[in-house]
């Protein structure tokens, strides 16, 4: 797999950085995308594995960042074999009384409108089935995007089945395209946004959780199979963490 490209949004920290570093030990060469520059290069930068990770600054609440980011793929490798939408945000304020409209629009516009402007300004370099078996779309929801879990928040339910139905619509239309679509629900993941929580998580609790490198694992399981084969949904989520 030395050879192909992968783009995760949100790839600094959490979920994006577990499943950047799996897919860069599988040879990729991976291009994180977020907010912070320094937490992208420190990232980079002291990675050691087989591949690469590389640190591509972008807000995708910015059409022109991700777009940039695609043109410097495009430039370097020609071609996405994987994308994976992994950049997501919360809020303190969880209830429909304490959230603000404000609050409620950051979330939608980084949870589901960022997921589907990057889908739409990777596709053009998407690989498809012509070449080398096809390109897979790793689309992190929740949970809470298929139970509306009251801990989770309004927004972020909100934004999250948002991304399920994303999710969905993009696997159905792009298939003739010979790309595959993975809806992924998380349950509980020991990540910087459970600090985000009216009452962060205990030490003992998080150790319990998924960790993002698990998540990593499922993924780069999912780059393996055959491109016949079309993963379309995944939950994974801690022992203890019932889903109802």
């Amino acid at each position: 797999m030395g050879s192909q490209t992968a783009w995760v949004t949100g790839g600094g920290t959490g979920i994006g950085l577990g499943v950047a570093r799996a897919l860069a030990n599988d040879g990729f060469t991976v291009y994180i995308s977020g907010r912070r520059e320094s937490v992208l290069a420190k990232a980079a930068d002291t990675y050691e594995g087989a591949g690469t990770l590389v640190s591509a600054p972008a807000d995708v609440t910015s059409d022109s960042d991700l777009s940039g980011v695609v043109s410097r793929i495009q430039t370097d490798t020609g071609r996405i074999d994987v994308l994976t939408l992994c950049a997501g945000i919360n809020v303190t304020n969880r209830t429909i009384n304490d959230t603000t409209p404000d609050e409620w629009r950051r979330i939608l516009d980084v949870n589901a409108t960022g997921a589907f402007v990057a889908l739409k300004a990777a596709l053009p370099i998407m690989a498809t089935d012509d070449r080398d078996g096809g390109g897979l779309v790793v689309n992190v929801s929740s949970i809470a995007g298929v139970r509306a879990l009251q801990m989770a928040g309004v927004a972020y339910a909100s934004s999250k089945f948002a991304s399920l139905a994303l999710g969905i619509m993009a696997g159905n239309e792009l298939a003739d395209r010979g790309i595959r679509v993975t809806n992924i629900y998380p349950g509980e993941v020991n990540t910087p946004i459970l600090d985000q929580r009216t009452v962060p998580p205990t030490p003992e609790r998080r150790a319990q959780m998924v960790r993002p490198e698990d998540i990593g694992e499922m993924v780069s399981l999912i780059v393996r199979l055959p491109a016949t084969t079309h993963v379309s949904e995944m939950v994974i989520k801690p022992r203890y963490q019932e889903l109802t």
